[in-house]
């Protein structure tokens, strides 16, 4: 229960709304660790991910969102919040050469091709599981 509430705050505190900016390439979320959508979030059992997208920019910044919403029923002695609308919204900045997106001052192992882009968020050393978000154009 206080993992999700952690999450969750790490989350909001990290969200922004997505100013319109320069135009980009826009890739759609298709997968969490090799699972069609939607499912729960990997760690986070009362937190069902519907949806999202990352917008790549041309002045390496990006912009993620994520569409989610509390699991019914919830597991036991889980609680969950997620923010009005559902959708969770980060800015951050990324390098296609360097092979990372940075969100709130944390780097994700990513890689880009023309039709997709993959970032691992989470790793044992963050005592997360890892959650591979695959995007596809």
């Amino acid at each position: 229960m206080r993992r999700v509430s952690i999450l969750l705050l790490l989350l909001l505190a990290a969200a922004c709304n997505s100013p319109a900016g320069l135009a980009g390439d826009r890739f759609v979320l298709v997968s969490i660790n090799n699972s069609a959508l939607p499912l729960a979030y990997p760690g986070f059992p009362a937190i069902e991910v519907t949806g999202g997208e990352v917008v790549l920019r041309t002045d390496d910044t990006l912009d993620e969102t994520l569409e989610v919403r509390c699991t019914n029923p919830r597991p036991p002695g889980t609680t969950c919040q997620v923010p009005p609308g559902g959708l969770l919204q980060r800015r951050g900045t990324y390098s296609r050469s360097g092979g990372w997106v940075r969100l709130a001052n944390v780097e994700y192992a990513t890689s880009f091709t023309n039709n997709s882009v993959i970032i691992t968020f989470g790793s044992v050393s963050q005592g997360l599981p890892p959650a591979v978000h695959e995007y596809r154009r």
